[in-house]
């Protein structure tokens, strides 16, 4: 496709609710999109979501302000959202398909691909592009009618948080979604006041947080300072509908340079993306065996070094957030705003003079 020389539109579902702890993937892309010069144009919800009020079903569900999208420059749109709900945003806008030569949408979530989440085919009616970072979903999206889909793996931002040493002083971070059984082990086996590691998880079920910026800058605080993060594949959770793709916390601890300790993603591409020794070790089922792993992961510097390292340079190398957006403009003819290009000019000199030395 030719280039063209203007530029790009985004709307992104995280203006809709900038508080809930799922929408943390979101707020992590939208930062990389104002770093690099994209700005997204705000869209507010129009009742909140939990609303029992009467009339939501006579209401549209979103508010655009025609006016901002006015203000931008260029002809091709991006959509970034979680599921196919957040679509409905594209009815707001007038003679749309005249407006944008491209209309793009990249999922972030899982969700019934097959129905479209009951909203069928109508929903992509506008839609050229769609990428997915759940590749079993390509054939299923591909069915409902647009032109292409694409696959598109999640990304990270390496530039950023790979080149942070910090002192290792967390032994095992288990934060979000896992197994309760196992959480229960590590509780009793590492939970105590008294315990010589230091086990630090959440305790809590509420999604809405005071700030995603605080909860971000948290949680990555914990992640480079932990040895071993716990992260299991998804199959079980009911929005994947028995898929298991590689998710957001395996890129943070590959960005972070921690052990991966839990199961493995089962999707085709997980051999591709995890593709260095020991990228996730299984845990065991029995608390005590659950012990003697961990105990053997925490006193095995070499090996630590050795993951930290391998990981930390297939972030730089393969997975930077950068990546992903330099192939969603690629696909929409768009040139490379100039603080991309010169970023992605950055994690080429970082991939050769430090990946080999990140530890």
């Amino acid at each position: 496709m030719t280039t063209r020389e203007n530029g790009l539109t985004v709307l992104s579902e995280y203006s809709t609710c900038t508080t809930h702890v799922g929408f943390s993937l979101l707020h992590d892309l939208n930062q990389i999109l104002t770093d690099v010069g994209i700005e997204t144009i705000p869209v507010k919800e129009a009742y909140p979501r939990q609303s029992k009020d009467r009339l939501k079903q006579f209401r549209h569900p979103f508010i655009l302000n025609l006016n901002d999208l006015e203000a931008t420059k260029g002809n091709a749109l991006l959509v970034i959202c979680s599921t196919p709900r957040f679509l409905r945003v594209l009815e707001l806008i007038p003679h749309i398909k005249q407006r944008f030569d491209a209309i793009a949408v990249y999922f972030v979530d899982g969700f019934n691909a097959l129905t479209m989440d009951d909203f069928g085919a109508k929903i992509l009616r506008y839609v050229d592009y769609v990428f997915t970072p759940i590749e079993e979903m390509v054939p299923e999206i591909l069915n409902h009618g647009v032109k292409a889909v694409r696959y598109l793996p999640f990304g990270i931002d390496a530039l950023n948080y790979v080149p942070i040493n910090q002192e290792r002083v967390i032994d095992v971070l288990f934060y979000g979604r896992g197994s309760e059984d196992h959480q229960r082990h590590l509780e009793k086996l590492y939970g105590g006041v008294d315990s010589k590691r230091f086990y630090v998880h959440s305790t809590f079920k509420c999604s809405e947080l005071f700030s995603q910026q605080e909860h971000r800058r948290l949680h990555w605080n914990m992640l480079l300072r932990s040895k071993i993060n716990i992260c299991f594949e998804a199959s079980a959770v009911r929005r994947f509908h028995g898929r298991s793709p590689v998710l957001y916390r395996w890129y943070e601890s590959m960005a972070a340079g921690t052990v991966v300790l839990g199961s493995r993603p089962k999707c085709r591409s997980a051999m591709d993306i995890l593709n260095w020794p020991n990228s996730t070790i299984d845990m065991p089922d029995s608390e005590s065996d659950i012990r003697d792993l961990i105990e053997s992961i925490l006193t095995d510097n070499q090996m630590q070094m050795q993951i930290r390292n391998d990981s930390r340079k297939a972030a730089l190398t393969d997975h930077d957030w950068r990546y992903r957006l330099k192939e969603i403009l690629e696909v929409l003819g768009i040139a490379f705003p100039q603080r991309l290009s010169e970023q992605l000019s950055r994690l080429e000199f970082m991939i050769d003079e430090k990946a080999s030395s990140v530890g």
